[in-house]
């Protein structure tokens, strides 16, 4: 059967190979074409090579995606691995050469009791430049650590935290150094401790009569006036005054809990801290610790009228 022409004079071509092949039927165009891509190759060595180039570039793309893919896992397997993260606390005015080591063991002391979870956080290193206490938060507290940090930077920790931040604090101003903790190789600080910078407040002096209550702990005093000392909570309140008598009667009640009544002298600190400075005690009531049980006992015992009425009772109490 003769080929058709596609577009011009048919023509055939001869390909060898491993044996003799049928002729193949091109178009004058086409065998242009043809002629270009077969020039020094046969028709099997042309189509080893278009094979030979399919087969690299699945290769490619198999190679590609087989490179994503483990860039993709090693993502996922870094995400997954939680470990523990550095921050630091700063002093600028110090470097690790020139600092104390007992200061440097004070402010680290501080700054463990101020962080919390004690047992999670380790010391790594002293950063050279100004001195940066390095240390490792373990990932399972860095939550409770951060949400510490938040409210000390907000006024709303609890005692405690705020306690060793005000020590900090002071020892920072004693240096004349100013301090901040921030993550670490970050310089955005997470929490900020003035120091030398903070604004000196105007100790306030407050005279006025209240009442106290405690714990005795100490009554003695070598002239006329005797001197009682209460403890209240963890508070030692030592600047207490009164006369023989009730000194006495005070005496009786030693490691009982009372409440004093009389003048005193209250001062508030720089850091807005109120203290007793003297207390004049004029009386004083024994606080029982009966328990519950005969407090109600107690109120049981009141002798107390009840009208047939007391709406009315109420009404003509207020004059209606």
């Amino acid at each position: 059967m003769k080929p058709q022409a596609c577009g011009g004079e048919a023509r055939s071509f001869h390909v060898e190979s491993n044996r003799r092949c049928n002729l193949f039927a091109f178009g004058e165009n086409d065998v242009a074409r043809a002629g270009r891509a077969l020039t020094g190759f046969n028709g099997k060595r042309l189509m080893y090579r278009d094979s030979e180039m399919k087969s690299a570039l699945h290769g490619r793309k198999q190679r590609r995606q087989m490179k994503v893919g483990k860039k993709n896992l090693s993502f996922t397997k870094r995400k997954l691995v939680h470990g523990p993260e550095s921050f630091s606390f700063s002093i600028d005015v110090y470097s690790p050469e020139t600092i104390p080591m007992v200061r440097l063991g004070e402010y680290m002391t501080e700054l463990a009791k101020m962080l919390g979870e004690q047992e999670s956080v380790h010391f790594e290193r002293v950063v050279t430049g100004s001195t940066k206490l390095q240390h490792a938060i373990e990932f399972e507290a860095i939550p409770k650590v951060r949400e510490k940090l938040l409210l000390l930077k907000r006024g709303l920790a609890g005692i405690e935290p705020a306690k060793h931040f005000n020590n900090i604090n002071k020892m920072l101003k004693a240096d004349n150094a100013v301090g901040s903790y921030s993550e670490a190789g970050k310089t955005a600080a997470i929490l900020s401790f003035p120091g030398r910078t903070q604004v000196v407040q105007e100790t306030i002096v407050s005279k006025q009569r209240g009442s106290i209550q405690g714990t005795v702990t100490r009554v003695g005093g070598a002239d006329e006036t005797a001197h009682v000392q209460i403890v209240s909570g963890k508070q030692k309140i030592g600047g207490c005054v009164t006369t023989r008598a009730i000194a006495r009667e005070l005496g009786k009640l030693l490691y009982q809990d009372v409440r004093l009544h009389g003048a005193g002298k209250w001062l508030r600190d720089q850091d807005g801290q109120w203290a007793i400075e003297e207390f004049k005690i004029e009386a004083f009531d024994h606080l029982q610790s009966d328990g519950i049980d005969a407090a109600i006992l107690e109120l049981r015992a009141v002798g107390t009228v009840w009208h047939d009425d007391p709406v009315d009772r109420l009404k003509s109490l207020r004059g209606e």
